[in-house]
């Protein structure tokens, strides 16, 4: 046990790192894990985030500006990751780090569930082992650690045959508005459909929820790994690879949210969707404008349950945006009328 007393060797945080980041790098010097090491401070932390009170006894104990913890641990409602043996990281970012000789470190913006491709180098995140990113016993990543987590990576990542250029861009755009819309920014209205920020974020997380999660009374593939037939670019690396059916959804049991999901992969499908359904489509994403809604091409029908919740959920949606958007699969599904309340203006 540490103790609540001043502790003798403290990492100042690093900018824009992960709060996560920072406790590991503190653990480390105790050889300890993030998890341990709050835990000999009495502290509990859930996905990252402490009291008040609790930071307050962190700071006294590191010796880190009140001010500055509060920073390091902020995060949106809903949209942190969670903690547990894997991390999402560019690979490229921790490459820079050694290169730059500065201590490797996580930054704040992965462990965001709708983060899923780099600003700075456009690769898609990784998963990687928490143990491999931070050693413990004052020992920091190596380039030499750093090449055993590529090669381990390498071997459970698709090749992909396919140019995805397309679904990168699809991707990006999801990407760009959602950090927008928590922001307190609209989406961009000729792409979304007029929507507040939040309406936005909520259709968002209803579509990943759907694409995550298996709703059906019998083992099947979530949409995340059965993209649409013909899609180009349906096999790119970007995406999780398929492996076994996930079992039939329990009774009671909550779905996946993308907060719920560490996986890269497995969250830039999942965004995808959300661009494919609910987006209008760029020329430069590869979708083309069809004589259906996408939405009618791309939901596999054999999926009924799935849509039955996805349609229960658009009762929740802006009925004026439901009405111009997704009014034919609205119809498709038998969406029940509404009671007649007046539909929010979407001039």
């Amino acid at each position: 046990m540490i103790g609540r007393e001043t502790l003798p060797i403290c990492p100042r945080p690093l900018p824009r790192e992960a709060f996560r980041s920072w406790l590991c790098r503190v653990g480390a010097a105790y050889g300890m894990n993030a998890e341990e090491l709050l835990t000999s401070l009495s502290l509990k932390s859930e996905r990252d985030r402490l009291e008040q009170a609790d930071l307050v006894g962190l700071s006294r104990v590191t010796r880190i500006p009140i001010n500055q913890l509060v920073e390091l641990a902020k995060a949106p409602d809903h949209w942190t990751l969670p903690n547990g043996p894997g991390v999402a990281v560019c690979l490229k970012c921790l490459a820079d780090d050694l290169r730059n000789k500065i201590r490797p470190h996580l930054r704040r913006v992965w462990q965001q569930a709708w983060y899923v491709l780099c600003a700075e180098h456009g690769d898609r995140l990784q998963l990687a082992p928490s143990h491999l990113i931070f050693p413990r016993y004052r020992k920091q990543l190596t380039p030499v650690g750093l090449d055993r987590i590529k090669r381990s990576l390498r071997a459970t990542t698709a090749p992909g045959s396919v140019n995805d250029a397309g679904i990168r861009r699809a991707i990006w755009i999801t990407q760009e508005a959602i950090s927008a819309a928590l922001s307190g920014r609209p989406p961009h209205a000729p792409t979304w459909g007029i929507l507040s920020a939040s309406e936005f974020l909520t259709i968002i997380q209803d579509i990943g929820c759907w694409a995550l999660s298996n709703f059906e009374d019998r083992a099947a593939y979530p949409p995340i790994y059965s993209p649409p037939p013909g899609l180009q670019g349906a096999d790119t690396p970007l995406f999780a690879r398929k492996r076994r059916p996930v079992p039939p959804r329990r009774p009671g049991r909550s779905v996946r949210t993308l907060a719920d999901v560490v996986n890269p992969a497995a969250r830039c499908a999942a965004l995808w969707w959300a661009y494919g359904l609910a987006a209008d489509a760029e020329p430069a994403t590869g979708l083309r404008p069809e004589s259906e809604p996408r939405q009618i091409i791309f939901i596999d029908p054999l999926l009924a349950e799935g849509m039955a919740w996805l349609r229960l959920r658009m009762e929740q949606w802006p009925e004026a945006y439901v009405r111009y958007r997704w009014e034919t699969f609205a119809r498709s599904q038998r969406l029940p009328a509404r009671s007649s309340k007046r539909a929010r203006s979407h001039n």
